[in-house]
C-alpha cells in the first residue's frame, strides 16, 4: 500500500514539472509579460518542494514497514502429521458440522486412504483387495465319469472395498463389499457399528459378520497361508447377524468372544431358513509369547450351539474356487440342532511356524438320530527371508507379512519368501445313515511377499477322494496375483 502512494506522489511530480515545462515555452513564443510567467513558476516550485517531502516520508515508512517484517518470524504453512510408511498427504478436506461450524480432515496414505480430523474425534479408512486367479486342474478318469472333468480358467477371486469409520471417541462402523466374490455376484462381507472401551465388556458390535471360530476363518483371506482353506473349513459356522462381546485379558495374552446370531441362513453347511439362531465363543491364549511374538505358542477351543430345524447339508471343493464340482457331500440332512466344536493351535519360532485345527461336528436329526462329522488340518511354513508370521493379540490370528527388504527392480532386496505344506482331510460319513465320503488333501504353496501391498502365492494340490460310489484322485495348480491398500 504505501509502495501504491509513493508511486502515485512521484508522478504528480513528474506532472507538475512536465506542465511547468510546457507553460516556459508558451510564454517565450508568445513574447508576453514575464511578471506572471514568474509567478507561476515560483508557485510550482513550492508545489514541487512539498511533494519531495511527502515522497521522502512514505520512502521512510516503507522502510520501516520492511524492517519489521524481516524482524517478525516467518510463517510456515502447517503441515499435517504424517504416520509411519504414509507417502504423500493430500489436501484439507472440509465439511460442515451439523452446529453450523466447519469439520476439517486431515488426509493421508498408510496402505489406505485415511481422513482424520484435527481433534482426533473422526478417523475414516479406505482398504481394498484385488485377487486374480489362474487354475489348472485334472481328475483321473472316475470322478471325471462321475462328477465331470475339471475346468482350466482364471477368476477375479475378490475384488474387495472397506470403509473404517471411528468417531466419538468410542464408536466405529465397517462396510465391506466384495464386488466380485468368485461367484460373479457382489455382495457384503460386513456391515456392523460398535461401541469399545467398555469397563469389563471390552467391544460390544452390532450388525452383520463372520461368527467367532476357527482361526484360519477369521484370520483375513488376504493373509491366509495357502489360496483357499482347508476342508475342515466346510464344518465351520460363518456369517450371521447379531450381536458380539469381544476383550482381551492378561495384558493381551488372553482374548474371548461370544455372540448371539439370528438369520443364520447358510451358515451350517448350505441351506437353513429364517428364525433359526446360534450361540458361538471362542477363547484363545497365548502360554508362551517371547521377541513381540517371533516366538510364541497359541492355544484356542471354540463353540457354537445352532438351532436350525431346516434341511441343511455339507460338502467341499478340493481347496480351489475355479471349479464348482464336490466330490464329497452329505445330501440333505434333515436337521434340528447343531453343535460345533473346535480346537486350535499355532506354533512359532523366528521363521517356522506349525499351525492346526481340529472341527468336529455333532447334528441331531428330526428324526432323533444322531450324526457326526469332523475335519481337521495341519500346516507347516518356512520363510527363506528370515521374517516371521505376525500374529494379531486382538483377535487370535495370523495378520499380514512385511518383508524386511522389499522388491524394487534396482536397488532393492527381494522381498519374503515363504514355503508352506498342509495336509488336511474332511469325513462325511456318518454311521450307516450318511455316506457323504472322504477327502484328503495335501497341498505345497510358495508365497512371494514383495512389499507392503502385493503378494503372489502358487499352489500344488494333490487330492484323495474315497465314497461309497466311487474312489479317485486329482491334482490342481493354482496361482494368484494379489493386491491390499
Amino acid at each position: 500500500m504505501i509502495e501504491y502512494l509513493v508511486f502515485l506522489r512521484f508522478r504528480r511530480l513528474v506532472f507538475i514539472t512536465f506542465a511547468g515545462v510546457i507553460c516556459v515555452f508558451t510564454a517565450g513564443a508568445d513574447g508576453g509579460d514575464t511578471s506572471s510567467l514568474e509567478a507561476t513558476v515560483q508557485q510550482m516550485q513550492q508545489q514541487m518542494q512539498a511533494l519531495q517531502d511527502e515522497v521522502e516520508t512514505l520512502r521512510k515508512e516503507l522502510k520501516g514497514y520492511k524492517e519489521q517484517e524481516s524482524i517478525a518470524p516467518e510463517r510456515q504453512p502447517t503441515a499435517a502429521p504424517v504416520t509411519e510408511n504414509s507417502g504423500a498427504q493430500s489436501d484439507t478436506v472440509k465439511d460442515n458440522k451439523a452446529d453450523g461450524g466447519v469439520l476439517e480432515l486431515k488426509s493421508y496414505w498408510d496402505n489406505g486412504l485415511l481422513f482424520k480430523s484435527e481433534n482426533d474425534q473422526l478417523r475414516l479408512r479406505f482398504n481394498g483387495t484385488i485377487m486374480a486367479d489362474y487354475c489348472w486342474g485334472e481328475a483321473d478318469r472316475y470322478l471325471e465319469t462321475s462328477i465331470g472333468p475339471m475346468v482350466d480358467g482364471t477368476r477375479i477371486r475378490s475384488m474387495r472395498l472397506s470403509l473404517r469409520g471411528d468417531y466419538a471417541e468410542n464408536f466405529f462402523f465397517l462396510l465391506d463389499y466384495n464386488l466380485a466374490n468368485g461367484n460373479n455376484h457382489v455382495s457384503f462381507i460386513s456391515a456392523y457399528i460398535g461401541l469399545k472401551k467398555i469397563p469389563y465388556l471390552g467391544t460390544v458390535m452390532v450388525g452383520y459378520d463372520q461368527e467367532p471360530f476357527s482361526m484360519d476363518w477369521l484370520a483375513s483371506q488376504k493373509d491366509t497361508l495357502f489360496m483357499e482353506r482347508s476342508l475342515a473349513f466346510a464344518l465351520t459356522p460363518k456369517y450371521g447377524s447379531g450381536i458380539r462381546f469381544t476383550n482381551t485379558l492378561e495384558n493381551k495374552r488372553m482374548s474371548w468372544t461370544v455372540g448371539a446370531f439370528f438369520d443364520t441362513v447358510n451358515s451350517v453347511g448350505a441351506g437353513g431358513k429364517d428364525g433359526d439362531y446360534a450361540l458361538t465363543g471362542r477363547v484363545t491364549g497365548l502360554p508362551w509369547y517371547k521377541e513381540e511374538g517371533r516366538k510364541l505358542l497359541h492355544l484356542g477351543l471354540a463353540y457354537s450351539y445352532r438351532h436350525v430345524d431346516a434341511d441343511i447339508s455339507y460338502t467341499a471343493q478340493p481347496e480351489t474356487t475355479m471349479n464348482s464340482g464336490a466330490y464329497i457331500d452329505t445330501g440333505t440332512i434333515f436337521a434340528e440342532d447343531v453343535q460345533v466344536l473346535g480346537t486350535e493351535f499355532a506354533l512359532v519360532y523366528n521363521w517356522f511356524s506349525v499351525q492346526s485345527e481340529y472341527i468336529g461336528t455333532h447334528v441331531q436329526t428330526e428324526f432323533g438320530s444322531d450324526l457326526n462329522f469332523s475335519g481337521y488340518y495341519v500346516a507347516a511354513s518356512a520363510f527363506l527371508t528370515g521374517e516371521h508370521r505376525p500374529y494379531n493379540l486382538s483377535n487370535g490370528t495370523f495378520g499380514w507379512v512385511k518383508p524386511e527388504r522389499p522388491f524394487r527392480l534396482h536397488g532393492g532386496g527381494m522381498g519374503a519368501w515363504e514355503v508352506a505344506v498342509r495336509y488336511s482331510s474332511l469325513d462325511l460319513d456318518s454311521g450307516t445313515a450318511i455316506h457323504g465320503g472322504e477327502q484328503e488333501d495335501l497341498t505345497i504353496g510358495l508365497n512371494w511377499y514383495m512389499n507392503d501391498n502385493t503378494k503372489i502365492m502358487l499352489n500344488y494340490i494333490r487330492g484323495d477322494v474315497h465314497r461309497t460310489w466311487y474312489d479317485g484322485d486329482l491334482k490342481l495348480f493354482q496361482t494368484r496375483f494379489q493386491v491390499r491398500f
